[in-house]
């Protein structure tokens, strides 16, 4: 169809751009993952992430760094308004990871819904969870030359980082790699 949406995809598409926002769920970490796949199968030039006031749940954002993690192409993930939570790994996957000027970032632990069912479920259910975090834990602090405990204690806390401090946590390239 001819709708506004419809057009900004394709452009968006063309240019071998990825944009998410948003709260990255399974539909959207499907649909992304999609688009990187035909683009890493399409050609030998970079693709771009795009990331706009994202927050991630654990699992949607482990299905996104498991595909970008068997790119053939490199990605550069560029962030714009505030990137929290899980979807922070995202950054430190790039290829090349900018940070608009006004961009923050807020190293913090996923909500967690606790499921219903016996003890032992429960018990399953948390360690599932810890493990996962503590994956994205150390993609984080591989990415930042970082103790994992470090981003752990950072994430437990909730510390925020603006572009500038981001930067020099190591999350993203200095500006003048940006250029």
């Amino acid at each position: 169809n001819g709708s506004p949406r419809s057009w900004l995809g394709e452009r968006l598409f063309a240019r071998r751009v990825v944009m998410l926002a948003g709260t990255l769920d399974a539909e959207k970490a499907s649909r992304a993952a999609g688009e990187l796949m035909l683009h890493d199968a399409d050609s030998d030039d970079p693709v771009e992430l795009y990331l706009t006031d994202l927050d991630g749940e654990l699992d949607p954002t482990s299905t996104l760094l498991d595909v970008i993690d068997l790119m053939g192409v490199p990605v550069r993930v560029s962030v714009a308004g505030r990137l929290r939570g899980p979807a922070v790994a995202l950054l430190a996957a790039g290829d090349q990871r900018v940070l608009r000027p006004h961009a923050t970032v807020e190293l913090c632990e996923p909500k967690v819904e606790v499921p219903q069912g016996r003890a032992s479920e429960l018990a399953a259910h948390a360690a599932e969870h810890t493990r996962r975090l503590e994956q994205i834990q150390r993609r984080i602090a591989t990415a930042c030359r970082r103790p994992v405990e470090e981003v752990a204690a950072d994430m437990r806390t909730g510390r925020f980082l603006d572009a500038a401090a981001a930067i020099d946590y190591g999350l993203a390239d200095s500006p003048q790699a940006q250029a």
